[in-house]
């Protein structure tokens, strides 16, 4: 266990997700309030966050094969670059108050997130398979640092330079981009990983999607973005728009969520390799069932406090586990097409649910919008079900008499 803190890449990686967290966090505090600023149409209020959402799963796959073809190291340096440049568009944006050129900013951070969000893979790639779910939740962790810096850079930053709100939070986090373009160059080829990689031939996705398991860690990866996406972008507009609470109070239930989405990484990985990724799994999607019944019982501030921690700590459960589930299902000469496939279908979804949340918000009210992630949840907690059933039902076949 101590090696584990001993890898170089795992830190970097931490350094990583604690950066990019900042930027999503600071963007999803903002992006909906901005965004019903500056649009005429209000239903569009929420465009922002989508396109940040578009933006990744757009880039998913090329992502993938950027870091196939030239390195993780160099890959995931210049989509910190590209992030930084995303900070000063959005500042670009705010100036002239222009609605498209925000959604273009936060387009433009989706191609960034999109390498970020791989970060994970390349934590299970550092270790041996025994310890990947702790290393994946490790990396994970460092976007605690994440959830405390972005909303507070956002609300912190409003006045830092006068006649442009917020560029203050924008113009360090763009910074902090820069720095870490720099940071990723320090990352180490895994031996092991690049090895197999030229010796063992790859299958097709079509056979890997044959497998009950790889389907169903795919499947908890979308509901728990799916569900994320959706509460979390409306949360914002309906707390301070329609609801009235300030904007201080809305940045920390946001910073109460980012820190329920990563704090349970802390233990997470511990308990997925001691207790099976399966049934945490199952925990996860008994959280965000409740987060779903506190969200629809009202509009109080604890509301949307509970339901938000709560959506964090099971999004964290159910996509920690379908991230390990998954990197169980193929070998390393498969990991940039499995890896591709996964992020693109999650973020399609993530961006649906995330576009459908400012329609909803608008036409059908807090509650509805929350009340219509439960058969999301439903179906989850099915397809878990089936496959321990069938896992149960193969030990049973191969038991001796």
């Amino acid at each position: 266990m101590a090696a584990l803190y001993r890898n170089r890449n795992l830190w970097i990686l931490f350094l990583g997700s604690l950066i990019a967290v900042s930027g999503s966090s600071q963007v999803v505090t903002l992006g909906g309030i901005i965004g019903e600023r500056f649009a005429e149409n209000k239903a569009l209020a929420t465009l922002p966050l989508t396109a940040h959402i578009i933006g990744i799963a757009l880039f998913s796959v090329p992502s993938a094969m950027v870091m196939r073809r030239f390195g993780r190291a160099r890959g995931l340096a210049a989509s910190a670059l590209v992030g930084a440049s995303s900070q000063l568009l959005l500042i670009y944006a705010i100036f002239l108050e222009h609605f498209w050129w925000l959604v273009a900013a936060t387009t433009l951070l989706g191609l960034s997130t999109a390498f970020a969000r791989q970060l994970r893979f390349a934590a299970a790639e550092a270790v041996t398979p025994d310890y990947a779910g702790r290393a994946i939740s490790f990396v994970l962790s460092g976007s605690i640092g994440g959830a405390l810096l972005g909303p507070t850079l956002a609300s912190g930053g409003v006045r830092w330079f006068d006649g442009v709100a917020h560029a203050g939070g924008l113009a360090t986090q763009a910074l902090l981009f820069v720095l870490l373009a720099f940071i990723y160059l320090f990352l180490r080829p895994t031996q092991t990983v690049e090895t197999a990689t030229r010796s063992a031939p790859a299958r097709s996705l079509r056979a890997l999607l044959a497998q009950p398991v790889f389907a169903v860690a795919v499947m908890c990866g979308v509901v728990s973005y799916l569900v994320m996406s959706l509460i979390m972008t409306a949360t914002p507009l309906s707390m301070h728009v329609i609801d009235g609470f300030t904007l201080e109070q809305t940045a920390g239930v946001v910073r109460t969520h980012v820190l329920g989405m990563y704090v349970p990484a802390l233990v997470a990985g511990w308990l997925i390799d001691r207790m099976g990724a399966g049934k945490i799994a199952f925990v996860g999607v008994w959280i965000l069932g409740l987060c779903i019944v506190i969200g629809m019982a009202g509009h109080a501030y604890l509301h949307y406090w509970w339901s938000m921690l709560l959506l964090g700590v099971g999004w964290n459960f159910l996509y920690t586990s379908g991230t390990t589930m998954l990197t169980r299902c193929y070998a390393s000469s498969e990991r940039y097409s499995a890896q591709a496939f996964n992020e693109f279908t999650i973020f399609s979804f993530s961006a649906l649910a995330s576009l459908m949340a400012g329609v909803l918000i608008n036409f059908f009210g807090w509650t509805a919008t929350v009340g219509s992630t439960l058969p999301a949840v439903l179906l989850v907690l099915v397809a878990l079900m089936s496959v321990r059933r069938r896992q149960e039902l193969q030990a049973l076949s191969t038991a001796p008499t």
